[in-house]
């Protein structure tokens, strides 16, 4: 890979990840996960484990170096044989290659077959910068080009060859590769060549040689040697290690067989015509042999109690390798994968076994169901989330009802159906922390009144529960100063008495933003501070909050060029998904860029216009409104502000997300600064 000067991992650590992450040695978590990406091997968040507790995934910190890179260059990313790779780390690389979109071209060579995609399942990126290179016959003059680069012989022995090797493959070019590999073999040992395509000779190969093949064939990701050497055992008799290491290497040799981990243990198979060749030619018979044989060496390894480092490998295998009647007898083992991947934090991989596994959904037990539909959560994949529950709904399970209702109000609420979130909300069992779900959602619809309604008596009921501290924390703008200040002190010796560094980073970033509400800049900034260097500490992308508070508090203090840096790394943290957090920040970058004469009146006017634009259709009434209150003061050069709006501002007597700030001729612009509403 050719990476320009000043845009190296350590050159990001320098410049930017030391801003965001302080604490925390990220090149050498960006390094170890670019290696694991490379290596093909899964469990992808081992990368990190080894310098302390760091909820940020390694696909999460690639994009953000990926990212920070593609503002200045160009990003090529290149992938042949793509149909070769695990699926877990295909769908994390795909989810990098689409959030970095930007300046980026994913370019993947798709080695087909009579022009039909290999790659199964299809693609999960959209956009114009992927570019998917498809290999199509050569020429015979090309192929005579390819035999005379590749073999030192003379013209004739030259034409001879092209003509044989082009009858044999019609020009596909793996298939001529496989050709010359063996013809060049044969002349380098003196032996009297002979032109073999690939499917000649796997058809040639003894049947131990074929068993390889098929079980590299078998598995995504590859198989490890040691596992394959081991099923070969069961349905083969008298034959030992060497000779077995013996049918490796020539399987290698060929290239029939290829290596897929820097370890040299990982098999897989070399070419993609070797698969579609494996199901032609093995029989039902010994096919299932040896899949049962595979099957029974991945329960002994359990059995074994292997490493946990290798048990989700090996649960994946298994889980891969029987049939959907097979594993609804043994659903055990889909529910132990599935805690494993939970524990590993492979959020990612546990969404994508969702889909692919569909069929066993509702047979699973409703704890394993909930830690899926809380890798969605975690991953924000809202959509998915909700196609889940409506479709084990219409299958009528309906266990675990109160907690799949839940989870179904966090989707709807946090993908802005609001409508939908407010008739759920209003079924939700009648505890605290439905409590807090319901005022969390009527703070976002701006319905004050009735959030009050709620909130009313229970920061009382419980005061040592960890649900009421989040309703401390969450419930600043429903509370005079001096007594949301009071229960933010509560909230924030319960959430370190629970030795929960993130929390007490929320607590912090709501009392700066409480602090900057009522005109105590300087108050703001110590404890927007102390929530960065909090949020920096355990690496959680959250810190894009408090960042943006601070932002804004440089800004009222007119400190333009600090107010911008901070507003710009706070909008780039953002997860895409985020539109309200997004929106927020490009109004107060507007608004600031105004006032400080970066931009004047008719620009300021036509980018408020377009953000209106971006939440056309999304229930987002306190943003709605806020824009529309300035896109009038501009157009309208009216200072007036209606008596509900005036009421609702921030001042030293008010904590509100509706926070004024003066424009020339006395004119009131507002923006939205950021509130921990989260859970």
């Amino acid at each position: 890979m050719s990476v320009p000067d000043g845009y190296s991992l350590s050159d990001y650590r320098k410049k930017v990840s030391d801003k965001i992450s302080a604490g925390w040695d990220v090149f050498k978590g960006m390094s170890q996960a670019a290696a694991t990406m490379i290596g093909i091997g899964g469990a992808i968040n081992t990368a990190l484990r080894s310098a302390g507790e760091k909820p940020t995934s390694p696909e999460e910190i690639l994009a953000e170096y990926l990212t920070w890179v593609s503002k200045n260059k160009t990003i090529f990313i290149v992938i042949d044989n793509y149909q070769f790779i695990n699926h877990e780390v295909r769908f994390s690389l795909e989810y990098i290659v689409q959030k970095i979109s930007l300046n980026t071209h994913f370019i993947i060579v798709d080695r087909t077959i009579d022009t039909e995609s290999e790659i199964t399942p299809p693609l999960d990126v959209v956009g114009d910068f992927i570019h998917e290179v498809k290999l199509f016959q050569f020429s015979k003059e090309t192929t005579h080009e390819l035999v005379s680069l590749t073999l030192n012989c003379d013209e004739n022995l030259a034409q001879k060859i092209t003509e044989d090797v082009f009858a044999k493959t019609l020009g596909l070019a793996k298939d001529i590769e496989y050709c010359l590999k063996h013809i060049s073999l044969s002349l380098n040992e003196g032996k009297e060549f002979d032109v073999c395509g690939l499917l000649t000779t796997i058809h040639k190969l003894p049947l131990m040689h074929k068993q390889y093949l098929l079980i590299a064939t078998m598995l995504d990701g590859g198989i490890q040697k040691e596992i394959a050497n081991n099923a070969i055992k069961r349905v083969s008799y008298g034959v030992n290690e060497i000779e077995m290491d013996a049918i490796i290497s020539h399987l290698i040799s060929l290239e029939y067989l290829k290596f897929n981990s820097d370890t040299g243990n990982r098999l897989r198979t070399g070419h993609e015509r070797i698969s579609h060749a494996m199901k032609e030619i093995a029989s039902n018979e010994w096919l299932d042999e040896i899949r049962v044989s595979l099957i029974n060496e991945f329960e002994e390894l359990l059995e074994r109690n292997y490493t946990s480092e290798n048990e989700g490998y090996v649960l994946h295998c298994l889980i891969g390798l029987q049939t959907a009647i097979e594993l609804s007898k043994n659903l055990h083992f889909v529910s132990r994968l599935i805690k494993r991947q939970y524990i590993d934090e492979q959020f990612f991989y546990l969404v994508t076994l969702s889909e692919e596994a569909k069929d066993i959904m509702p047979i699973l037990p409703d704890h394993s169901i909930m830690l899926i539909l809380d890798s969605m959560q975690k991953t924000s994949n809202f959509e998915k989330g909700l196609f889940l529950l409506q479709y084990l709904e219409e299958r009528g399970i309906t266990s675990g009802a109160e907690e799949k209702a839940l989870f179904k109000y966090k989707f709807l609420s946090q993908s802005y159906d609001y409508n939908t979130a407010e008739k759920v909300a209003e079924l939700l069992p009648s505890e605290l922390w439905t409590t807090v779900y319901k005022v969390n959602l009527y703070l976002s619809l701006d319905k004050i009144d009735v959030a009050i309604r709620h909130l009313e008596g229970s920061m009382l009921l419980r005061d040592d529960s960890e649900a009421n501290a989040v309703l401390q924390r969450n419930s600043v703008t429903l509370l005079p100063p001096e007594l949301a200040f009071v229960y933010l002190d509560k909230a924030e010796i319960f959430f370190q008495g629970a030795d929960s560094k993130f929390r007490v980073a929320t607590v912090e970033t709501n009392r700066g933003f409480s602090f900057l509400c009522i005109g105590k800049y300087r108050e703001a900034s110590r404890s927007l501070s102390k929530a960065v260097d909090l949020m920096n500490a355990i690496g959680s992308r959250e810190v894009f909050q408090a960042q943006f508070n601070l932002g804004i508090v440089y800004g009222m203090e007119e400190n333009y060029l600090l107010s911008e840096e901070y507003l710009n790394l706070a909008h780039s943290l953002v997860p895409n998904n985020l539109l309200l957090d997004k929106v927020k920040i490009e109004l107060s970058q507007i608004v600031f860029q105004l006032i400080s004469g970066k931009i004047g009146e008719s620009s300021a006017l036509l980018s408020f216009k377009e953000l209106l634009k971006k939440i056309k259709g999304i229930r987002l009434p306190y943003l709605t409104k806020t824009l529309l209150h300035n896109i009038s003061v501009l157009e309208e050069r009216n200072g007036n502000i209606d008596d509900e709006l005036s009421q609702r501002l921030a001042s030293k007597n008010k904590i509100s997300i509706y926070f004024p700030v003066t424009y020339k001729n006395n004119l009131t612009l507002i923006i939205n600064p950021s509130i921990h509403w989260r859970y």
